[in-house]
């Protein structure tokens, strides 16, 4: 067993002392605390010294815990903290046998869960936390350092409690609000203030929801509940999903406007574009439905529609089995910089899940997408930028790309039917930009050119070699072509 050395000998510390001795994972050695207790005895373990010979025991190797309890204040339980953290101490976790903790919790060091806790999936519970007898954490809440959630309490999903804060017994935080730091909730009340901005203008984030995986589902709406800046509705294309019923009570925190399905993609892009634009939305932020983001992906893309019509925030790939690539897009631009029409003639970098755009000056004839585009993005702000529209890249919001298989563009492994595949979307996309731009008629005949060099085998092999080369770094329909010899 490991050893450990208490930090705080009253009656928070009995009370530790007691699911400690049902972990079983700890031997008490002994306590520290206050001169004038040193020599005596709380529940049969010797009170050692004071917290001044922290580092005697932290060379000896001991374990620690701060057994010091917290109501009005976490004052002594961070300096404690600090204390033994500048001295590189090795600090325990404990956690009662008759504690529930979810597979997907985090539980960081120094804290407690106490007797019949329950901590649910994908809850966090920061460093040098009390998580009192029968307290509640509940899915996707978070639980910053130094905080005291005490018995019998309720902290609901997506809540954040802040630093140092406490929560008295049978206190209720609901579902979503955040406390200030060192904030103080008192027993038996109810707290559901948020203190996030809101939005500054009428905004719409803008997805489609269909059969998918639940986890996927809901990873994407935790992080909507997360955004620092508040007041945005969903405008969502249900294509297949079915009731929604459910997941409007989970998030009921978040105004979900329900629409019907068009009859393919790009006709659903196009219904929420134009609903959007008859519902004198100034903003939309396109999202898909199994991404996720960064907490501040809103409030950083509605800060550059300030000065800009679209913003292109950076992107992260990851699967099940972990990250792929971190913000791929900063390789090819820098953060602040202006995107210009040249750059994405032969390549995407706008997906309809990493942009932002100010709806103020665009028309309806501008989200008018034709059945058989793909690439609606690509199109999108092809047309816009065509219509001196400024986009601006940012790499300070992030949004998660999940790849799996339904995914149909993204970084992997280039295969040749999904090169082919690649190339009749380039084709497509080409056509229609004639219809706005001559220009394109060189990137058409590149994009034939390159076609007919797949039919040769010779050059299949050549050009699916380079291809796979760089799949890592390729953007959304980017190829790399095989030269021509003269």
């Amino acid at each position: 067993m490991k050893e450990l050395i208490l930090v705080g000998g009253g009656g928070h510390c009995a009370s530790c002392i007691d699911v400690i001795e049902s972990q079983g994972t700890y031997r008490i050695v002994g306590i520290l605390d206050n001169a004038n207790k040193v020599g005596t005895s709380l529940s049969g373990y010797q009170i050692l010294d004071t917290d001044d010979a922290i580092h005697v025991y932290v060379e000896l190797g001991y374990h620690f815990l701060i057994t010091v309890g917290q109501i009005h204040s976490s004052d002594t339980r961070e300096r404690l903290y600090s204390k033994l953290t500048a001295f590189n101490a090795k600090l325990a976790t404990v956690i009662s046998p008759r504690a529930y903790i979810a597979r997907t919790a985090k539980i960081g060091d120094g804290a407690i869960i106490m007797h019949d806790c329950l901590i649910n999936a994908r809850a966090v519970i920061s460093e040098n936390c009390i998580i009192n007898t029968k307290s509640l954490v509940e899915h996707d809440a978070n639980i910053s350092a130094h905080c005291h959630i005490s018995t019998g309490a309720v902290i609901n999903g997506g809540a954040r409690v802040e630093e140092g804060t406490f929560v008295g017994s049978n206190a209720v935080v609901v579902q979503g609000a955040n406390t200030k730091k060192q904030d103080f909730v008192k027993a038996g009340s109810c707290y559901s203030a948020c203190h996030k901005l809101i939005v500054p203008m009428k905004t719409a984030v803008l997805t489609t929801i269909f059969p998918l995986n639940e986890g996927y589902i809901q990873d994407f709406f935790n992080s909507l509940v997360a955004q620092t800046i508040q007041g945005f509705d969903i405008i969502l294309i249900n294509d297949g999903f079915g009731d929604l019923s459910s997941l409007r009570r989970q998030y009921n925190e978040l105004n979900i406007i329900e629409l019907e399905p068009a009859k393919n993609f790009a006709k659903n892009r196009e219904r929420m574009c134009q609903y959007a634009l008859d519902g004198h939305y100034d903003a939309a932020i396109f999202a898909d439905i199994d991404d996720y983001f960064s907490d501040n992906r809103i409030e950083q893309s509605l800060q550059l529609l300030g000065d800009y019509d679209i913003v292109v925030n950076d992107m992260t790939t990851f699967c099940d089995s972990g990250v792929i690539a971190t913000q791929i897009l900063s390789s090819r631009i820098l953060d602040g910089q202006e995107i210009p029409i040249d750059f994405i003639r032969d390549k995407n970098f706008f997906g309809l899940t990493n942009t932002a755009i100010r709806l103020t000056d665009v028309t309806k004839d501008s989200m008018c997408f034709s059945n058989d585009l793909v690439a609606v993005d690509w199109y999108l702000f092809s047309l816009l930028l065509y219509q001196s529209k400024r986009a601006v890249f940012t790499n300070k919001a992030i949004t998660y790309y999940r790849q799996h298989q339904a995914n149909t563009v993204g970084i992997g492994h280039m295969t040749l039917e999904r090169l082919k595949q690649t190339l009749k979307v380039r084709e497509t996309h080409y056509r229609h930009m004639l219809l706005i731009s001559e220009t394109y008629q060189v990137e058409l005949n590149a994009n034939n050119e390159l076609v007919e060099q797949l039919k040769d085998s010779t050059d299949s092999a050549s050009i699916l070699g380079m291809n796979q080369t760089n799949s890592g770094t390729l953007l959304w329909w980017e190829v790399i072509a095989k030269k021509v010899k003269k």
